[in-house]
């Protein structure tokens, strides 16, 4: 990233707008291990912020792939079970939390379905133990990501190799806005507007989300007790922090039991390396009973895939994206902490429990009571709203919220909060 204009801004976003460090804050990072020089940058802006320690763990995709590849079926240990409990550790007395993924696309394409199993196995029952804190809202968090030379030859495929990744890195800069002449205040004034969407829509109580549109009509129940999130979010010490970079949604949960109908998507969808551009969702009962698509492999696939773990066929997210730094560089990035700020969203698997009032201090089984869903899945699902409406239902009402893509809900006393305020 040494030679990728915008770097030193990334940093600045990261540490300053996002984690907010102060003086006496420690820092935790998770990143790729080809990214070492990144890591420093980080250490150094956050020590220049206040923080008392920086404390950087890499992974290597490359290790863990060749692991597998020599048929050894134990886990991979990218880092020791000791250096989870350390980073747990420091969660649990403040630290402040920043991964960076750089997903390297098609780097297990070698291990077979079985080994490929395992190691997803492995995989979420490590960052299982970190992300128990991200969904709690248990600790302040940062997540974003950071090219590399795969990830850029599948947006890019037609450019020259050399130019692929400096294309992406322009695109990425510009989604999160590090162009601005002050980036860090830019993503303040952002937050401002979020922030006032959440709470307009926690004051108008919806009972209900309807998203409908060509061959679309899909009523979505709210817990009785849900809250919308977006924009910051807050710590009980009162601290804010980003949990995204780009992030440009406001969500909520599902009721576990209560989405049913149909949604029919043409937005671009990456799963298991395939890409598909049409489909239709069946839900009833708050559980996908069905897809339909021109590739029947992946409507077959998708839904055995879901069924393969507990409570994966329920949403447990539900977000609304208009206009965005990331809409309007017009690529697909397959990254979902990007394309998921492209566009209106669900998400399959588990819900946040912040999303519920007092969720953050539930059992498991008192989470599940309140309409919340649980599983080892959290996979955010992208779909076309250009041509569709969404609203709010409330006493049988429904009150427009996006229409056409662009955000209409109107409050304090006729107000829209309208995204060219500061794109």
């Amino acid at each position: 990233m040494d030679d990728l204009r915008y770097s030193g801004q990334y940093a600045d976003v990261l540490v300053n707008a996002a984690l907010k460090i102060k003086k006496g804050d420690e820092l935790v990072v998770i990143l790729p291990e080809y990214y070492k020089s990144f890591g420093e940058l980080l250490r150094w802006t956050a020590q220049d912020a206040g923080a008392k320690a920086v404390n950087i763990f890499y992974e290597d995709q490359e290790k863990e792939r060749d692991h597998y590849l020599s048929g050894r079926t134990d886990k991979y240990r990218w880092l020791f079970d000791e250096q989870f409990d350390e980073i747990e550790k420091k969660i649990q007395n403040d630290a402040r939390l920043l991964v960076l993924r750089s997903t390297r696309f098609g780097i297990f394409s070698q291990l077979s379905p079985e080994q490929l199993k395992l190691r997803n196995q492995y995989y979420r029952q490590d960052f299982g133990r970190i992300f128990y804190y991200v969904q709690g809202n248990k600790v302040a968090y940062c997540l974003g990501a950071l090219p590399n030379s795969e990830w850029a030859s599948l947006v890019f495929p037609d450019e020259m190799e050399e130019v692929r990744i400096k294309r992406l890195w322009d695109k990425m800069s510009r989604a999160i806005y590090l162009d601005r002449e002050n980036p860090v205040q830019f993503w303040n004034d952002r937050m401002s507007i979020l922030n006032k969407r959440k709470q307009a829509l926690d004051l108008a109580g919806f009972e209900k989300i309807v998203v409908s549109g060509p061959d679309t009509w899909l009523e979505i129940e709210l817990p009785v007790n849900h809250l919308w999130q977006g924009g910051t979010h807050s710590r009980p010490n009162g601290r804010d922090f980003i949990p995204n970079i780009p992030t440009e949604e406001v969500y909520t949960i599902p009721k576990r039991d209560g989405v049913n109908g149909r949604l029919t998507n043409r937005h671009r969808t990456y799963f298991i390396n395939r890409t598909v551009d049409e489909h239709t969702l069946f839900f009833h009962n708050g559980e996908l009973t069905k897809v339909e698509s021109p590739d029947e492999d992946f409507a077959a696939e998708f839904v055995d895939w879901l069924s393969s773990m507990p409570g994966a066929k329920n949403l447990g997210e539900f977000a609304l994206v208009s206009n965005s730094g990331v809409k309007d560089q017009g690529v697909y990035f397959y990254e979902p902490v990007y394309d998921e700020n492209a566009s209106c969203h669900f998400a399959f698997g588990s819900g946040y429990r912040s999303n519920i009032k007092g969720g953050e201090e539930m059992t498991d089984e008192e989470f599940l009571a309140h309409g919340g869903n649980l599983s080892p899945l959290h996979m955010d699902f992208m779909y076309d709203s250009c041509n569709m409406v969404i609203s709010g239902v409330k006493h049988g009402e429904l009150t427009r919220i996006i229409d056409q893509g662009q955000w209409v809900y109107q409050y304090d006393e006729g107000e829209v909060c309208n995204e060219e305020q500061t794109i």
